[in-house]
């Protein structure tokens, strides 16, 4: 009674019945996810094709979706034939469209449920994404699931917001490194900075003492020696921004893709660029104040002498 008065909560939500499995294709082992198309699957998998009518169409007549891995790793595209093994032996399989996915690298075929039981005998399902009702909490919904399904079958069931917490939190600790870099990269700018102004100071050391001998104050030579400092950061910010978007570009669509197979979407942030340029004058500043209260302390006799 139990289980029946579960599977009668269920019946009152939306819920969308997957399986996922592995199966064999004419050349390689491929992954297959089953999937019973609904509105909600349709806003969920990312199309690459620009009309996404037509795939979802060809979809329902028994073609099948691949993931950007798998189209990039077995050269395949929109329109090829695939022919995986069934239990009627080898079917050939029309590719109705590609689209975005990044859980696996080996890629993925999306096969519609009608069209996986009419080739195979497996009626299984791995999971069901269900949709609650507008005004029916989520932790709710899952205690009294968990509840009614004791002893009778072990669920497993997460709320797309701690799944969502969860992958933020593996991509922090997987990405804990990049934070290093930067801050490594800017101590690194700092010191280039600084050796590139000790450089120019000693090389302008004539040239302040002469400054200070026609009456230019210590506050006015600090003032000109952080003013170059400044020029140089930002010159050499916006001579990096152009070269650190190729870098950014090759990344994704060359170096990216041949890892793992698949691209990220590429979005030029004009407020990441901004801060790039401030962090890089903030730099160059900052490496300066030395430079500058050098500068600032030259005693002009010792200038001129050095003149």
């Amino acid at each position: 009674q139990e289980w029946t008065a579960f599977r009668t909560f269920l019946a009152e939500m939306l819920s969308t019945p997957a399986h996922d499995v592995y199966r064999e294709s004419s050349e390689h082992l491929i992954q297959i996810l089953v999937t019973q198309l609904s509105r909600h699957t349709q806003q969920r998998i990312h199309l690459q094709n620009a009309d996404t009518a037509a795939v979802w169409q060809a979809f329902r007549q028994g073609g099948v979706i691949i993931s950007e891995s798998c189209a990039f790793h077995y050269g395949l595209k929109c329109g090829d034939i695939m022919h995986i093994r069934t239990e009627k032996g080898m079917h050939p399989f029309r590719i109705a469209g590609i689209y975005y996915e990044y859980a696996s690298d080996i890629g993925i075929v999306v096969i519609e449920r009608s069209t996986y039981e009419k080739f195979w005998s497996d009626r299984s399902v791995s999971g069901i994404s269900i949709f609650l009702k507008s005004g029916v909490r989520t932790e709710d919904f899952i205690q009294r699931a968990c509840v009614l399904s004791a002893g009778v079958q072990d669920l497993s069931i997460r709320s797309n917001r701690t799944l969502l917490q969860t992958s933020l939190e593996v991509f922090d600790r997987t990405f804990a490194i990049t934070d290093v870099l930067r801050f490594l990269t800017i101590g690194i700018a700092c010191v280039g900075v600084l050796a590139a102004l000790m450089a120019l100071h000693i090389e302008k050391i004539r040239e302040i003492g002469v400054l200070r001998a026609l009456g230019c104050t210590p506050r006015q030579v600090w003032f000109f020696t952080l003013v170059q400092t400044g020029c140089m950061g930002c010159i050499s910010s916006i001579l990096a921004l152009p070269l650190g978007v190729t870098l950014a570009y090759i990344l994704i669509a060359v170096i990216n893709r041949r890892s793992f197979g698949w691209t990220l979407q590429y979005i030029l942030s004009l407020e990441v660029c901004i801060q790039a340029l401030g962090v890089a004058i903030l730099a160059a500043l900052f490496a300066g104040i030395y430079p500058a209260w050098r500068a600032a302390r030259l005693a002009p006799s010792f200038a001129l002498h050095e003149e």
